[in-house]
């Protein structure tokens, strides 16, 4: 990638292993061009509807993965906050895709979005959006993830 003086970078994370590597990088080029930086997680209950019993259930899911949604952006920002990168934490629900690309189209001054090792469905979703994004000068940066 090109030393590009990015201003607003948002990095997309599920907070499990194979998401640190994204998260370093982004915390990483926020530094290196003090960039803004923020974190975003997606409650995504869609595997959840076939599975809850009713829709108590259902809300009581969607509760939890909100609350571990919390948990992993307030790690992210700490870390951060290490590396004396100051950074914020959004958090939405829906369907991943979807979400990306509405954060991201609502907030246009976003120069560089980060986002893990894209799997085929999320890339057939978000695919025409990623090449919108790079049509208009925009970033994307995939960050891939090698388990040792």
């Amino acid at each position: 990638m090109e030393k590009v003086a990015y201003k607003n970078i948002v990095c997309a994370t599920r907070g499990g292993e194979a998401s640190r590597a994204t998260e370093d990088k982004a915390i990483a080029i926020a530094r290196q061009s003090g960039a803004r930086l923020t974190f975003l997680y997606v409650v995504d209950t869609s595997f959840a509807v076939e599975q809850a019993t009713s829709e108590v259930e259902l809300e009581m899911m969607a509760t939890d993965l909100r609350h571990i949604g919390e948990l992993i952006l307030k790690r992210v920002r700490a870390k951060a906050a290490e590396a004396k990168v100051a950074a914020t934490m959004e958090l939405c629900a829906g369907a991943v895709s979807e979400e990306i690309e509405e954060y991201v189209t609502e907030h246009p001054e976003v120069d560089l979005l980060v986002v893990g090792n894209l799997s085929d469905e999320l890339r057939s979703h978000l695919g025409p959006f990623l090449a919108r994004l790079a049509d208009g000068g925009q970033h994307v940066l995939e960050v891939k993830h090698h388990p040792e």
